[in-house]
């Protein structure tokens, strides 16, 4: 999967080369998610995670088509992937030793947005906009390492396991960004976005569990260019 993440990155950035754009950007940022599901909150109540230990880097570029002075109609494609080995709370194997396992994310969103520019398009000054859209997003969540399962019974045992899920699922977005004209071409930009989806964890999980949020914040810097 990972080779064809890194695809979808390749052909996002020949989508937005020059030929097609008004502006092109590239942004590095941060996605902090909100972690409000059960899975969440069951991997916070057996292991040492939080939440904000999945708080992880993001990359994304994008274009913007001018439509008039007050609105841009914008693609973006950004990556995020975390992991981290957490370690059961209640249990340790007979020397003593932790239970680990690796809980690893990842979430590439494909969006459509529309943005308004409440004081229009200059590029001599300052240029703030809100806006949202929706996107598709492609996901990926897997816990893998050793379990204990029958927890809390006599009979609790230890054993391997890997779960994964994967979808692609359509979601919501809004932002509020600002652009900051350096010269004729190129802008400082930086936006703070807020995501709205759901992801079904799918048949290695407990069928009882509700579907997993990826919500959350990305908070994101970078440049854009002007043609």
């Amino acid at each position: 999967m990972r080779r064809s993440l890194w695809g979808l990155m390749a052909g996002a950035i020949l989508l937005t080369s020059p030929a097609w754009a008004d502006t092109l950007s590239v942004r590095l940022g941060v996605f902090v998610p909100r972690g409000k599901s059960d899975i969440w909150d069951l991997n916070r109540q057996e292991t040492t995670l939080t939440t904000g230990q999945m708080v992880g880097g993001t990359l994304g570029v994008g274009y913007d088509l001018f439509a008039g002075r007050w609105f841009n109609v914008a693609a973006a494609v950004y990556f995020y992937e975390r992991d981290r080995d957490v370690e059961d709370r209640d249990y340790v194997y007979p020397d003593g030793t932790p239970i680990v396992r690796t809980i690893q994310l990842s979430i590439v969103p494909v969006e459509v947005s529309v943005k308004f520019l409440p004081l229009g398009r200059n590029r001599r000054k300052a240029i703030p906009y809100i806006g949202g859209g929706l996107g598709i997003y492609f996901w990926r969540y897997a816990e893998t390492g050793d379990f204990v399962f029958n927890r809390g019974r006599r009979n609790a045992f230890i054993d391997f396991g890997d779960f994964r899920a994967e979808g692609q699922d359509l979601g919501w977005h809004v932002m509020a960004g600002l652009q900051i004209p350096i010269g004729r071409r190129a802008t400082l930009d930086w936006e703070a976005k807020y995501t709205g989806l759901d992801g079904k964890l799918g048949p290695q999980f407990d069928p009882s569990f509700q579907p997993i949020d990826l919500s959350g914040w990305t908070f994101a810097a970078g440049l854009s260019f002007w043609w």
